[in-house]
């Protein structure tokens, strides 16, 4: 095959001729020159990534679009072409069909630049602009240049470099993807300069650039073409927002908490009075509609402020936060449990099939505290008395059934400790 291909010998660029599987199967002199493998038989020069692109997967590095698997992935395109950066030169790869063998694909590429030469003369051009030159490189914003066609890095100001710490030689001259950007792709640069050039709009986006020591910061960078000489230049502005997002986060956090602490105890972390008049609102506007019945239970510990005043306020919370714990674990998944005050405990069961399941309910409670409750060392005595309202069709309010469940917890209280009483709502009562 190397025969059939010798006349591409005589064209003095590199032509490749590539197999669908990335694998080279002619490499002309001219491009064996260029990639540094003189000596190499085709036979040996493997697949077409490792010999252009210095690494090994079949795709462009950073995130470019590999025109051979572009052609793979797209049959009905005849031709692709894209530019590409090969250790300092810069070159134009254009991929076509073979029409006769359409798993052959042939390679042109063609040497737009020596890179460095390209830096060089771009800078030079920025130099003889003295107005630009004098806002450039005494500005306090942080600012750099960028090449449109190769996306390298022409030139930075200092506050650019007090910034990101390198030195003006480590960073002119490299890709902005290999270097103070690594999260961003080829692709969606060229996407942002398409909308700063060819549409005529403002580009504002975020990123996360990296410093020269490895730390990350947020940052904002604002697109700009600029011209010189006939020549298009891209200033980059950037903007430092790792501070502004901090206290953004702070402020969120706080906010949260702060609507935390409106609707839930401060000692037990369950929801507060607050949060128990809009749950048992939406509850109501719900039953209603449907006539769906409503239970409510007012838990009353019996004892608590014996203990509160024998072993102090702090027991006496620990006490609390136990008692908390150990109704949660007692209820259904279905029951919301609430901390209205003091002592006083609120469970809505608004999904029950009589009221049987409630008095089921406070039973389980009330055996809980039956026995002492162990707690630092000690063991309290302590009790509950539950009030339980039940409205069957739903079509009071939460004050009454609140009122009706705490006449009922006194009630019960009257005959002693540790029980339950249940009062019914007249269910004509607010029809």
């Amino acid at each position: 095959m190397n025969k059939k291909f010798s006349l591409l010998n005589l064209i003095p660029s590199p032509i490749p001729l590539l197999s669908d599987d990335y694998k080279i199967i002619f490499l002309n002199d001219t491009g064996k020159k260029a990639y540094g493998v003189n000596n190499t038989k085709t036979s040996k020069l493997g697949n077409c990534y490792k010999i252009f692109h210095d690494y090994d997967k079949p795709c462009y590095q950073y995130g470019e679009e590999c025109p051979l698997k572009f052609l793979l992935e797209n049959q009905d395109c005849e031709r692709v072409t894209v530019n590409h950066l090969h250790r300092n030169d810069y070159y134009k790869i254009e991929l076509s069909r073979n029409k006769k063998n359409k798993h052959i694909f042939f390679g042109t590429h063609t040497r737009i630049s020596d890179l460095t030469a390209r830096i060089q003369e771009l800078r030079k051009d920025i130099q003889n602009a003295s107005i630009f030159k004098e806002l450039f490189y005494n500005n306090s914003s942080i600012m750099y240049l960028l090449d449109q066609e190769t996306l390298t890095i022409i030139d930075i100001n200092e506050t650019a470099i007090q910034f990101y710490g390198y030195t003006k030689e480590e960073i002119t001259g490299k890709p902005i993807y290999d270097t103070i950007n690594p999260f961003i792709t080829r692709n969606a640069i060229l996407k942002n300069l398409d909308l700063a050039i060819n549409r005529k709009q403002k580009v504002f986006e975020s990123y996360t650039h990296r410093m020269k020591n490895g730390e990350l910061k947020n940052v904002e960078i604002s697109i700009t073409p600029v011209h010189f000489e006939g020549k298009m230049i891209i200033l980059v502005g950037v903007n430092d927002i790792t501070e502004r997002l901090k206290c953004e986060k702070i402020e969120r956090e706080n906010k949260k908490f702060i609507e935390h602490l409106a609707y839930h105890d401060v000692l037990t972390g369950l929801p507060n009075r607050a949060q128990f008049y809009e749950r048992i609102n939406a509850i109501y506007s719900r039953a209603k509609r449907h006539r769906l019945p409503i239970g409510l239970l007012l838990v009353d510990l019996d004892d608590f402020k014996i203990i509160n005043d024998t072993f102090g306020h702090n027991l006496g919370d620990d006490l609390l936060k136990k008692v908390a714990k150990s109704i949660k674990n007692i209820i259904r998944e279905e029951d919301e449990l609430f901390r209205i005050g003091g002592d006083e405990f609120v469970i809505i069961a608004d999904a029950f099939q009589s009221g049987a399941d409630l008095v089921s309910l406070c039973e389980r409670i009330i055996n809980e505290f039956k026995n002492p409750v162990k707690l630092k060392g000690k063991k309290l005595s302590i009790g509950a008395t539950i009030g339980i309202a039940l409205d069957i069709h739903g079509n009071t309010g939460r004050e009454e059934i609140l009122k009706i469940a705490d006449e009922a917890m006194y009630e019960a209280k009257k005959n002693g400790k540790n029980r339950w009483g249940l009062k019914q709502i007249n269910p004509h009562r607010h029809t």
